[in-house]
C-alpha cells in the first residue's frame, strides 16, 4: 500500500489529505488516469448496504486483509431523503465509524452510488434532487474540484491500474441518474418476489446517451481485467426486485457494446441484494 502511494504522489497533481498518514481518495486516482495509469494492484475489496445507524464491524476484518482498492458499490448509506442536511448528518455518521476511518488511513476508497444514497428508494431520473446529491457525495469522497466528475452529469467513473500486461480497470457506472421510473404489477404478496415487472418499452433507459458514449471509450481501452462495477444486479435472473433485467433492452444493448468493443477480462460486480452468489451468463 505503501508503494501505491509513493508512486501517485510523485507523479504530481495530487490533493493529499494528511491525518497521521496520507489518505488516498477515489478522485485523485481518477486524475491520474487523464494521462497516466496507476501502479499495480493485486487486492481488490468491494461491498455496498452500510446502514450508518448500525455497528459496522466488518471494516476491521477488510482493513486486515489490506486491500489495494476498496470499491463501494452504493448504498453506502441509507439517506432516503429530499433534505441534504439530513444528508450530510447521515454521512457524517457513517465516515465515524472507526472501522471505515481506519481504512481511508491505509487504502484508496473508489465510489459509486445506488439508491439510498442516490436518495431515494428504488429512484431514478424523477428523483428532484439529484444535483444537491451529487454535491453531498462528491464532498464526502473528497471529489477535487479539477476531478471530470463535476463537469458532467451523475457520478460513472473509470480507472487504470498496472502495466499492460497486468492492466486492471475498474469502471463504475452510475444507474440512477437517467433510469427511466420501473414497470410495475408484479407479486407483492410472496417475500420472495418483488413488484417490478421486464418493461417491453425498448425506448426506457438505465444509463443514458452519454454515459454509454463514455462506456464504450472505456472498454475499448486495452485491459487485462476490466471490473464493471454496477450499483444493482446484471446478470441474475429476473427476481421482481431492481435490477438490469427491469430493462431487457438495456441489459442486451450492454452484452452487444462488450461483444462489439472486443473488452476481454469482462468481469461485474454488484450490491443492493444484501447476500453474495457468483453467477456467469452463457453466450
Amino acid at each position: 500500500m505503501k508503494t501505491l502511494k509513493r508512486a501517485l504522489a510523485t507523479a504530481g497533481a495530487l490533493t493529499l489529505l494528511v491525518t497521521g498518514v496520507t489518505v488516498l481518495h477515489a478522485a485523485e486516482i481518477e486524475q491520474m488516469i487523464e494521462g497516466l495509469v496507476g501502479p499495480e494492484i493485486d487486492l481488490i475489496a468491494f461491498g455496498s448496504c452500510a446502514k450508518q445507524n448500525k455497528k459496522q464491524p466488518i471494516w476491521h476484518a477488510i482493513v486486515a486483509a489490506e486491500p489495494d482498492v476498496m470499491i463501494l458499490l452504493g448504498d453506502n448509506i441509507y439517506g432516503d431523503t429530499e433534505d441534504m442536511f439530513s444528508m450530510r448528518i447521515k454521512y457524517g455518521a457513517f465516515g465515524a465509524k472507526p472501522g471505515y476511518r481506519k481504512l481511508t488511513e491505509t487504502t484508496p476508497v473508489l465510489a459509486v452510488w445506488d439508491d439510498h444514497d442516490f436518495g431515494v428508494n428504488d429512484g431514478g431520473r424523477e428523483y428532484p434532487k439529484k444535483e444537491e446529491s451529487k454535491r453531498v457525495f462528491m464532498d464526502f469522497f473528497k471529489e477535487p474540484k479539477a476531478s471530470p466528475r463535476w463537469g458532467r452529469p451523475g457520478v460513472y467513473a473509470a480507472y487504470e491500474f498496472g502495466p499492460a500486461e497486468r492492466r486492471v480497470q475498474i469502471i463504475m457506472l452510475d444507474t440512477r441518474w437517467w433510469r427511466s421510473p420501473l414497470t410495475t404489477g408484479g407479486p407483492t404478496s410472496r417475500p420472495d418476489v418483488g413488484q417490478y415487472l421486464p418493461s417491453e418499452d425498448p425506448d426506457q433507459v438505465m444509463l443514458g446517451d452519454a454515459q454509454w458514449a463514455w462506456l464504450e471509450e472505456q472498454l475499448r481501452k486495452p485491459a487485462r481485467l476490466r471490473i464493471i462495477g454496477t450499483g444493482i444486479q446484471f446478470v441474475g435472473e429476473f427476481h421482481g426486485y431492481e435490477g438490469w433485467p427491469n430493462l431487457p433492452a438495456e441489459r442486451d444493448r450492454m452484452i452487444r457494446l462488450i461483444a462489439e468493443t472486443g473488452a476481454e477480462g469482462v468481469v461485474m460486480i454488484s450490491g443492493d441484494m444484501h447476500y453474495g452468489e457468483l453467477m456467469s451468463l452463457e453466450e
